[in-house]
C-alpha cells in the first residue's frame, strides 16, 4: 500500500512508515531530550510528530 507524505509517495512497512517513541530516538541519535528540543528550534533535528493527546513520535 502506498500513501503520501509531504507529496511523496511511500510506501507503506517501511522505515518512512514507522513512528518510534522518545527513548528510541534517543538510543539512535544518543542526544538528551533538551538537546533535541535546542536542535528543532533551530532546525537541525526533526520535530515530533503528534500521535494522540500527550502522545508524539518520530518518523524512522
Amino acid at each position: 500500500m502506498n500513501f503520501r507524505v509531504d507529496g511523496e509517495s511511500i510506501e507503506s512497512g517501511g522505515p518512512e512508515d514507522r513512528l518510534l517513541p522518545w527513548r528510541r530516538v534517543q538510543d539512535i541519535a544518543g542526544i538528551s531530550r533538551s538537546t533535541a528540543w535546542r536542535m528543532q528550534r533551530i532546525g537541525e533535528f526533526p520535530t515530533p510528530v503528534t500521535v494522540s493527546p500527550g502522545r508524539v513520535g518520530w518518523w524512522e
